[in-house]
């Protein structure tokens, strides 16, 4: 991971953390993804898993800093910032960009600083459909083929009327 890529995942610990948000692995997994909707790039690959979008890169980084003493493990799920490197290479922009993502995910998309694992595993999958859908052009990106895409991945785990309110949700919130 590019340090520019680590600087980004520091500043998006501070922030979550300092908004209130549980460093969670599933919460800081979908945050991140999150962020790559509104056009911060962390340089990560996501690909589909069990609970949603997930990137390798990102887990190993966190496992980096926790070494480091960076960060403190809660459990076997969950992450505490001790103190982080700083972050010369991170303009301001980016360091708004941040917050406004984590302010809008979890206040407004979510309303919620601590939202459940389904919650954020919907959410991240939901987004995770969209954005395959629209990279594919296959299809309209309609609500009716984000549902048919999630359930395909996730059978019938979590019912119809809680996914399509998370996508229309997200619609309300994201650009085009």
């Amino acid at each position: 991971m590019a340090d520019l890529n680590r600087q980004i995942v520091c500043e998006l610990l501070d922030v979550m953390q300092g908004h209130g948000v549980e460093l969670t692995k599933i919460n800081i997994q979908k945050t991140a993804y999150f962020l790559t909707a509104w056009g911060v790039s962390l340089g990560l690959r996501f690909r589909p898993y069990t609970y949603g979008p997930y990137s390798g890169e990102l887990s190993r980084c966190l496992e980096d800093l926790a070494f480091w003493d960076n960060l403190a493990k809660k459990g076997d799920k969950a992450y505490e910032v001790r103190e982080l490197p700083e972050r010369p290479d991170l303009r301001v922009e980016e360091k708004a960009r941040i917050r406004a993502c984590v302010t809008a995910l979890y206040d407004a998309i979510l309303g919620k600083k601590a939202p459940s694992f389904d919650e954020m595993e919907i959410y991240g999958t939901v987004l995770y459909c969209r954005n395959a859908l629209k990279a594919a052009a296959e299809e309209d990106v309609t609500e009716d083929a984000i549902l048919k895409q999630f359930k395909a991945w996730k059978g019938d785990t979590y019912p119809d009327a809680k996914v399509r309110a998370a996508i229309q949700n997200l619609e309300l919130h994201l650009a085009a």
